[in-house]
């Protein structure tokens, strides 16, 4: 008789306990996801304007460890270098996808627009926007820049004129992946091939550029290195 009232003594205490166990975990499933939105978006304020961030998970306890289903990010610009941008993406190792969109984008010499930047599990890709006096000024030592999209399917070649000993000559430069890397080769110049990205921690696989009303859309596909990121 003690243990059966004992046993249903029990029950409205467990009762209780499991209400506030499912409790917490709908009250995680709104909170876990606006507190790591709001890191993400303090992180990201040192590239510029503070970024629109929206994190989704289920279940929300996963953020815990650093797990996501999917994170999308809308900034206004940001002004980065090639190194920082990678340090970002090797970050979302545990992040199922990416999907950022940014209006303007300054990286190193160049001056981009509408730039969308996507994760895919390991499969990384970015493409943006760019007028022709804009990488005419990235790259000044070309005179006369073209740029030539139909490149026979391995990247795209720039044309243009440059001045070697006082002699201006007409050059042709292939930009494309290879080995992982994303290379220019420098045709009928003396100087060979140049290495534009080299990272462990990304392998290019393709490069491509259209044409598109007031520039040329960039795209560049690869897959990033969970060992290098230390994920």
């Amino acid at each position: 008789m003690q243990t059966r009232s004992s046993g249903r003594a029990a029950r409205p205490v467990l009762i209780g306990a499991a209400g506030l166990l499912v409790a917490a975990l709908v009250a995680s499933q709104f909170l876990l996801p606006t507190v790591l939105e709001r890191r993400i978006a303090d992180d990201l304020e040192q590239f510029g304007p503070r970024p629109d961030v929206s994190v989704s998970a289920f279940p929300a306890v996963k953020l815990l460890f650093g797990r996501a289903d999917r994170i999308e990010i809308d900034a206004p610009a940001a002004r980065v270098e090639t190194s920082s941008l990678l340090d970002e993406l090797s970050d979302t190792g545990e992040v199922d996808k990416v999907d950022a969109r940014i209006g303007t984008l300054q990286i190193g010499l160049l001056d981009l627009s509408d730039v969308r930047i996507t994760k895919d599990g390991d499969d990384a890709g970015a493409a943006a926007t760019i007028t022709l006096s804009e990488l005419q000024a990235a790259l000044s030592q070309l005179a006369n820049l073209r740029v030539v999209t139909d490149a026979g399917g391995n990247g795209f070649v720039l044309e243009g004129q440059v001045t070697v000993f006082g002699r201006t000559v007409g050059g042709r430069a292939r930009v494309r992946a290879d080995g992982g890397k994303l290379v220019v080769g420098l045709e009928g110049l003396p100087i060979g091939q140049l290495t534009l990205v080299d990272d462990d921690r990304l392998r290019v696989t393709g490069v491509s550029a259209r044409e598109v009303p007031g520039g040329y859309r960039l795209a560049i596909e690869g897959v990033l290195s969970r060992t290098a990121s230390g994920a």
